[in-house]
């Protein structure tokens, strides 16, 4: 791995690690039992998944497509906004802390 990307890797890392300390029982299970699914460009940094997958101990995956699977979920929760409304709702009924 490259010097100057090693520090914000570490970073990541140690910011994926804090939010799964953090996170409800239920959804630990569910990442445990279902891995992480990486996405965006970086994603596409080399080795960054086995990383992950080594430090954090569950199955990590970068996606089809990375770039752009987030612009095209997006598509097809608008083309069919009624048919998601239950996920939808669901958001905006979260508070963002220390707002």
């Amino acid at each position: 791995m490259r010097l100057w990307i090693t520090r914000p890797i570490k970073l990541i890392v140690e910011a994926v690690k804090d939010l799964i300390e953090s996170a409800p029982p239920e959804l630990v299970g569910d990442i445990y039992k279902n891995g992480i699914y990486l996405c965006g460009g970086g994603s596409l940094l080399r080795g960054i998944d086995q990383l992950l997958q080594k430090e954090i101990g569950v199955g990590v995956r970068v996606v089809e497509e990375p770039l752009t699977c987030v612009a095209r979920g997006t598509g097809i929760i608008t083309e069919d906004i009624d048919g998601y409304s239950h996920l939808l709702n669901h958001f905006s009924r979260l508070k963002p802390e220390n707002v």
